[in-house]
């Protein structure tokens, strides 16, 4: 059974650059507008564009003009950080398991999740409201 709890606080200490590989996460495999980034990473907008802007001189991401926005996907560079936090974050995941037992991480993660789950759906709520 594999869990990957992500804590991105913890990448504050790192900086921009762990910032930004956390940002790769919510990047889809057919590309994501900054719009969906921030969306997906429950961030404001205007905060992600810098780091999106990083990430395209770091070439961590490239950028496609679509129709209606511009799309950003993954570079080679990119998707090989992603796969190195996803190897550490399984590596991480596993420590935690050592720690409190599979049973016990299922139910923290359970509780987690219904919470995140709750102030998506008030973040939603006050999307349509805007519109």
């Amino acid at each position: 059974m594999h869990f990957i709890l992500f804590n991105p606080s913890s990448l504050l200490r790192f900086g921009t650059y762990c910032v930004s590989v956390s940002l790769t996460f919510n990047i889809s495999v057919d590309g994501s507008s900054a719009a969906e980034i921030s969306r997906k990473g429950m961030a404001i907008k205007d905060s992600v564009s810098p780091t999106i802007k990083a990430m395209e001189e770091k070439e961590m991401v490239i950028s496609k003009n679509n129709k209606c926005s511009k799309l950003l996907s993954l570079t080679f560079a990119g998707k090989k950080i992603v796969l190195g936090a996803h190897l550490k974050i399984e590596k991480l995941t596993q420590d935690d398991i050592n720690l409190v037992g599979e049973q016990d991480l299922k139910i923290a993660i359970d509780v987690i999740m219904k919470v995140i789950n709750y102030h998506e759906s008030l973040n939603e709520s006050h999307e349509e409201l805007e519109d």
